[in-house]
């Protein structure tokens, strides 16, 4: 009977874990399409309340900080995305040693080195390399990692050509990015990475002068999720001046 009792415990204690991750997911999709990056912040505050013990849970709350460190960076708020690099490098810390097989977790960390670039361009020379030697080491792991390649082509795209920078190359890893979400639909529903990946591609389109391609990028971002504000009222209206 005791056994039976701890098993009904075990199991509502799981469904509400997954009821939540299933709520912060709805959350944070839903404060990226609207630009509502205070409720973002609000969630993942949120999430860092709860006892997270699974890898898996753990690289949510990268990810999540992943996307508001970006936007942190952005809006030139140096003081509150390093706050979050500093959460961020903590939990890799973490995983570095308890899941030293997980692509994801080497593919964070390719993005932190990136970040701290960010607010710190001088460290560039001194840190940059790693940033590269983690992302290969994510795509060793897992060639097909979606985060190893979208970072694998982050440095290639905004490394100078003198320490290995190809934009060419890196376009080729980020369509290879978009391709690994499309082949699993199920991954796709408020799915923001997805979107800004998408997004990213029509902006270097658009840096590239391909415009016709851009605006079909961005027409395929608004078929996926009509009401993206950041595309909706910005990015395609400046686009259609320039055409």
């Amino acid at each position: 009977m005791k056994i039976y009792k701890y098993y009904s415990i075990l199991v509502l204690l799981l469904m509400s874990l997954s009821i939540n991750a299933a709520n912060d997911k709805t959350t944070i999709y839903n404060a990226f399409i609207t630009g509502n990056m205070a409720e973002w912040k609000t969630t993942m505050t949120d999430i860092e309340s709860r006892k997270l013990t699974s890898a898996a849970n753990k690289l949510e709350l990268v990810n999540y900080y992943y996307g508001y460190i970006g936007y942190s960076l952005g809006v030139k708020n140096k003081k509150e995305a390093a706050t979050y690099v500093d959460k961020m490098e903590m939990i890799l810390d973490e995983l570095t040693k308890s899941n030293p097989k997980l692509a994801d977790v080497y593919a964070y960390k390719a993005a932190l080195v990136g970040f701290k670039i960010g607010l710190s361009p001088y460290k560039a020379p001194f840190i940059g390399k790693s940033s590269g030697e983690n992302a290969k080491k994510a795509l060793a792991i897992d060639p097909n990692n979606i985060q190893g390649n979208i970072e694998q082509a982050n440095v290639l795209y905004y490394s100078p050509s003198a320490f290995g920078g190809d934009k060419t190359k890196a376009k080729e890893y980020y369509k290879k990015a978009v391709s690994l979400f499309e082949d699993n639909p199920a991954s796709l529903p408020q799915n923001w990475l997805y979107l800004s990946l998408l997004t990213k591609i029509a902006q270097i389109q658009e840096d590239e002068k391909d415009f016709k391609g851009a605006k079909q990028t961005y027409d395929k971002i608004l078929s996926i999720e009509p009401n993206y504000s950041f595309v909706k009222n910005e990015l395609l209206p400046a686009l259609k001046k320039k055409m």
